[in-house]
């Protein structure tokens, strides 16, 4: 509305009224003749691939903003090009400054990641393994002194009383020793966890600051969207969570 463009409604949205002329031929004669004609292949059209494609929008009014087909492209928000009221009357960006600003952005965060020093992170992990292990050996030590109590009761070696008392002592160091190894046995998937998710940024890190600029394969894995408001103030909703978090 408002513009002399003429754009298409999605399939989706097409009205169909079935049945509506008499037929001349059965549906059933139409499938067979649809059937027996050659088959056409459509070729598909050039897509113009650039790396932000389908994710710059109208910070304003929330459309999305094409990118122009001129020599110099720009983004565009023609959703109120006839609306000179609109906050975002005229709003357009250069594709080459707005692709600039956001790899400054990714540069500097990968940076950060870089520039984090891990230290003592391995020896952490390989102490807490040699923990859980230790007291994965003495579970299996009092599991040990329960069974040789069972065999001294049944051998009457030990009253029935005195193997109660006994065992109900370890049964309690029992769980006291499952508890720590649990716990360590959570901590130690945790850290492994986050070793792996440290690996993956910091190789997305590396592949940053050799890009020299923004790529579409860089587009694609850090940004959902870019919210383009008055005066060229960017807003990115990134894909990766918190890669913008200073000190990560």
């Amino acid at each position: 509305m408002g513009s002399s463009r003429v754009r298409n409604r999605d399939e989706s949205e097409w009205v169909r009224i079935p049945d509506h002329h008499p037929a001349i031929i059965s549906k059933e004669l139409f499938q067979r003749v649809q059937e027996l004609k050659p088959k056409k292949r459509c070729i598909k059209k050039n897509v113009h691939l650039y790396p932000l494609r389908g994710k710059v929008f109208c910070g304003c009014c929330g459309h999305a903003m094409p990118r122009n087909p001129s020599k110099s492209h720009f983004f565009v928000c023609k959703h109120t090009e006839v609306d000179q009221s609109a906050a975002c009357h005229g709003l357009r960006i250069a594709e080459k400054d707005l692709e600039t600003i956001l790899y400054e952005i990714i540069s500097k965060q990968a940076q950060v990641i870089l520039n984090v020093e891990n230290i003592a992170n391995a020896s952490l992990l390989d102490a807490k393994i040699a923990k859980q292990t230790e007291y994965g050996q003495r579970v299996e030590s009092c599991l040990d002194r329960k069974r040789v109590l069972y065999e001294q009761v049944l051998l009457k070696v030990i009253s029935m009383e005195e193997y109660k008392a006994q065992k109900a002592d370890v049964d309690t160091e029992l769980e006291r020793l499952r508890q720590v190894h649990n716990a360590l046995t959570a901590e130690i998937s945790q850290a492994k966890m986050d070793a792996k998710t440290k690996n993956a940024r910091l190789e997305l890190a590396q592949e940053i600051s050799a890009a020299g600029g923004l790529s579409t394969s860089l587009a694609d894995a850090l940004i959902e969207r870019v919210n383009i408001n008055p005066g060229n103030q960017v807003d990115i909703v990134w894909k990766v969570k918190d890669f913008c978090v200073e000190g990560m």
